[in-house]
C-alpha cells in the first residue's frame, strides 16, 4: 500500500491547497468527480448530487494520483480524509471533525460483531457519519458475508450535522459499490443531515422498528473545559431535557452519544463508539457509566496504544450490548493498538458500583497487577512521575486524602495537597 498511501498523502495536500481559494464544496465535488471517472462510472446517471457540483476540477499534475489511488482500492475512504483535510486546524477541533483510519474502523467493527450474539446485522447505523468512515467498514464486513453491493448499502443508515460530511458519505459509499463493478446509491433518506445527539429511529426513511442492530462510530469530543468545545447554554439546556443528570457538569459530549446510540440500538443490540479515554474515570461521565450499567452490558474495549487520530487526546472504544444481563460478569474483550491485539480479558465494572472508574479495563498486556497502597509516606519512594497532573488526576482522586485549613497541632490527620499551580517563586498559595 505504500504507493497508494503516497498517491493519497499528495491527493490530500493538493485538495487543501484547492480549498483555500475554491472552497471546500466544490473540491470534494472535484475530487469525486475524478474518482468516479478513474472507476469508469463518472457517467452513469444514478450517481450522488455532490458530483453535479464539480465546479473545481483535479488539476491535470493530481490525475495521477487520483488513478494510483482509484487502482489501489482506496478512492472511499480517501472521500472522507478529504473531508476532513479541507477543514482547518481550528474547525476540526471545534467540531471534532478526526476522520477515522480504515484499519481502526474495521477493527472495531469487528470487535462488535464478536460481541454480536445476532450474526450478521440487518442494519447499522451511524448518528455522526463524517466521512463515512464506519458505514464503510459495515460495508466491507456485511459484503465479506456474501451479500451483493445493493443489499448491503440497504443495511446502512447516518446522520451528521455538515451536509457537506453526508454528500462525501455518500459518495464514499458509492465509489465502493462502484469498485465491485455495481454503482448503487444508498436508499434515499438513509444518509440525512440531523444531530445524531437527539435522533430517533423516525428521523430516517424505513428504519428498523425495533431500532438497530449496530450502532457505529466516532463521535465527535468536546471538552467542557476548553472554550472551542464547550457547550452554550441552550445547548446544555436542550441535552439535559435529553438526558438529564447524565448530561450536567462537564461531561464530555462523546459520552453522551453512548447513551443515544443505546436509545437507537434494539433488545440485544450492540453499540461500538470511539471515546476519549477519560470517560470511562472522569467524575462528571460517572451519572453516563451508572446509567450505562444499568442497560447495557460491556462486552469489548480497544484501547489505540498510540494516538491514531490528528488531536492531542488518548481514545478507546466501548462495546455494549444494549439489554444484556447487566448482572452477567462474563469477562470484557480487549483489544489494543492499531492491529486490534488481543489483550487478557478483564474484569466487568460494577463490584463498586456502575458509576465507578472503568479505567482498569485500558490496561495493557504488559502492565503490572493493580496493587493498593496501605501505607502512609513519600510518593517518590513508591514511583516516578511520568506524566502531568491534569492527565493523569483522575487516576489519582481515589488516593487523595488532603487536610483542612485547620492549625498545625489542631490533631486533625492529613497534609496539603500542593498542586503545580499553587507553587509560586518563593511562596506556596495553599490555603
Amino acid at each position: 500500500m505504500g504507493t497508494v498511501d503516497a498517491a493519497g498523502d499528495a491527493l490530500l495536500d493538493g485538495v487543501r491547497r484547492l480549498a483555500a481559494d475554491a472552497g471546500p464544496v466544490p473540491v470534494l465535488a472535484g475530487l469525486g468527480s475524478a474518482f468516479a471517472d478513474a472507476l469508469g462510472v463518472d457517467a452513469v446517471a444514478d450517481r450522488p448530487a455532490l458530483l453535479d457540483g464539480a465546479s473545481e476540477p483535479v488539476p491535470d499534475d493530481l490525475v495521477p494520483a487520483v488513478r494510483t489511488v482509484a487502482d489501489g482500492g482506496a478512492a472511499p475512504d480517501v472521500m472522507g480524509q478529504a473531508a476532513e483535510a479541507v477543514v482547518d486546524r481550528r474547525g476540526r477541533r471545534a467540531g471534532g471533525v478526526h476522520h477515522t483510519q480504515p484499519a481502526v474502523a474495521d477493527g472495531i467493527v469487528r470487535l462488535a460483531s464478536a460481541a454480536s450474539a445476532n450474526g450478521i446485522p440487518t442494519s447499522v447505523c451511524d448518528p455522526a457519519v463524517g466521512g463515512g468512515a464506519f458505514l464503510l467498514a459495515a460495508a466491507r464486513s456485511l459484503r465479506e458475508s456474501g451479500l451483493p453491493p445493493a443489499e448491503v448499502l440497504d443495511r446502512l443508515w447516518g446522520c451528521d450535522l455538515d451536509p457537506s460530511a453526508v454528500s462525501v458519505a455518500e459518495v464514499a459509499l458509492w465509489l465502493w459499490a462502484a469498485e465491485t463493478g455495481s454503482a448503487a446509491l444508498p436508499p434515499p433518506g438513509r444518509l440525512v443531515v440531523d444531530d445524531g445527539l437527539l435522533a430517533s429511529p423516525a428521523t430516517w426513511a424505513d428504519p428498523p422498528s425495533a431500532g438497530f442492530d449496530l450502532v457505529v462510530g466516532n463521535p465527535p469530543f468536546g471538552n467542557q473545559l476548553e472554550t472551542a468545545t464547550a457547550r452554550s447554554a441552550a445547548r446544555r439546556r436542550q441535552l439535559v431535557a435529553r438526558f438529564g443528570e447524565a448530561a450536567g457538569g462537564y461531561v464530555d459530549t462523546a459520552a453522551l452519544f453512548l447513551l443515544a446510540c443505546c436509545n437507537l440500538a434494539r433488545w440485544g443490540g450492540v453499540v461500538a463508539l470511539v471515546q476519549p479515554q477519560s470517560v470511562l474515570a472522569a467524575r462528571d461521565a460517572a451519572p453516563v457509566r451508572a446509567e450505562l450499567g444499568e442497560r447495557a452490558r460491556l462486552a469489548g474495549t480497544w484501547t489505540d496504544g498510540e494516538r491514531v487520530f490528528d488531536a492531542e487526546v488518548d481514545v478507546c472504544a466501548l462495546v455494549l450490548e444494549v439489554g444484556g444481563d447487566t448482572g452477567d460478569r462474563s469477562l470484557v474483550v480487549r483489544a489494543q493498538g492499531p492491529t486490534f491485539e488481543r489483550a487478557p480479558d478483564a474484569e466487568p465494572p460494577g463490584s463498586e458500583g456502575a458509576a465507578g472508574s472503568w479505567a482498569p479495563l485500558l490496561a495493557r498486556a504488559d502492565d503490572p497487577p493493580l496493587g493498593r497502597i496501605d501505607d502512609a509516606g513519600r510518593l517518590g519512594d513508591l514511583c516516578e512521575a511520568t506524566a502531568g497532573f491534569r492527565r493523569q488526576f483522575y487516576g489519582l482522586v481515589g488516593a487523595v486524602d488532603e487536610a483542612s485549613s485547620a492549625p498545625t497541632g489542631s490533631g486533625e490527620d492529613g497534609r496539603p495537597l500542593v498542586t503545580c499551580g499553587l507553587i509560586h517563586p518563593g511562596t506556596c498559595l495553599w490555603s
